[in-house]
This record gives C-alpha cells, structure tokens and sequence, in this order.
C-alpha cells in the first residue's frame, strides 16, 4: 500500500510566470496591459491624466487641417462629402431648401422700438393696478363663507319620525315542526359517529 503523497509547496518563486493549461499568464497580462490602458491600476494615473487635459485645452484645434486629413486618407469620407456637396450644390433656383431662416443681420432701430413700446405697455399697466396698504389681521373680518352660496338654493334636510311604518315591530319565536327538530337531532347523531 502507497502512502498518500503529501502537498509540498512549489520551489518556483512568485516572480516567474505559471503556465496555465499550456499559456504563458505573464505574457498574456502584458498584452491585455498594451491593449487596454486602464486594465491594471496605475499611481498617480490621475495627475497624468489631468495634466494631459490640461495641455489639450491650451492646444488649438485645426478643423480645417483634420477635415483634409481626414478626405486623403479616407476614401469613404471623401464619397459621403461629395454627395453632401452634390446634395447642396445641385438644387433648382426656384426651389426654397431652408425655408424660416432668420437674417443675421438684424435691424437694430426696429428691435430697439419693438422692446421700447413692451417696456411701456408694461409699465401702463403696473400704474393702472391700486396698490393696497397692507392691514392688521384683526382689523380684517373673517370671510363669510355663506356668502357664496344664494339663500333659495339651499337644502335643509330634517327627519321626519312620525311615520308608522318606523315603530318597532314586536319579534317572535316561530314554533318548529317536530319532524325537523328530530331530523336535525339525527344529523348530528350522524356527525358525531
């Protein structure tokens, strides 16, 4: 009979990559590293980050440049920007594409007049409204709600008692038949069996 092998702990050392199922982990953990950034936590990441916003806000954005990049290298995006343009440029005179657009140029006299003329309206109307000096609270009365409802169109309801068919009735026993009483006492014979 063979003793049970006991578990002895690996002599490799921690820093030496295990195979796992034939795969080499450390390789592996610096290709998902390369591939993806933000894998494994990184110190300070943050400050670095921060200070590489930082430099981009200072940065100016050539549109112009990236847009001519962007039609050399791309053949798709200089297709979709000439049908735009195809789109833009080949439209009949007598037909209005932007229809409701607004000048640019705006007339300052008649905006000035039109917000002159709101301003005096408004202020006509604040003169015409009474201004009340505020009052004490016990010098006001309490309103009357009664005062909203008119006299004939109210209700009164009274109950009326002297109706004979209110009285109390006297209530009695009806007499049972024997038959039933003795069926009755069978059934419970029955039960109790």
């Amino acid at each position: 009979m063979s003793k049970p092998k006991e578990h002895v702990p690996s002599s490799q050392p921690m820093d030496k990559p295990r195979n796992v199922k034939g795969k080499n982990t450390a390789s592996m953990s610096r290709r998902s590293a390369e591939a993806n950034p933000l894998a494994q936590p990184v110190y300070h990441s943050t400050v670095a980050l921060g200070h590489q916003l930082n430099n981009f806000q200072r940065m100016e954005f050539d549109a112009e440049g990236t847009v001519l990049k962007a039609l050399e290298e791309s053949e798709m995006a200089r297709l979709n920007f000439a049908e735009k343009v195809a789109e833009a440029v080949n439209v009949p005179k007598k037909e209005t594409k932007y229809s409701g657009l607004i000048s640019v140029d705006v007339p300052v006299e008649a905006t000035i007049a039109r917000e002159v003329e709101d301003r005096m309206a408004r202020l006509k109307t604040s003169h015409k409204q009474v201004s009340h000096k505020p009052c004490k609270a016990s010098e006001v009365p309490s309103p009357n709600i009664m005062n909203a409802f008119p006299p004939d169109g109210l209700i009164v309801e009274e109950p009326i008692m002297d109706v004979p068919a209110l009285t109390s009735q006297q209530v009695q026993p009806k007499p049972c038949s024997p038959e039933v009483a003795f069926d009755l006492y069978r059934h419970i014979l029955c039960w109790d069996s």
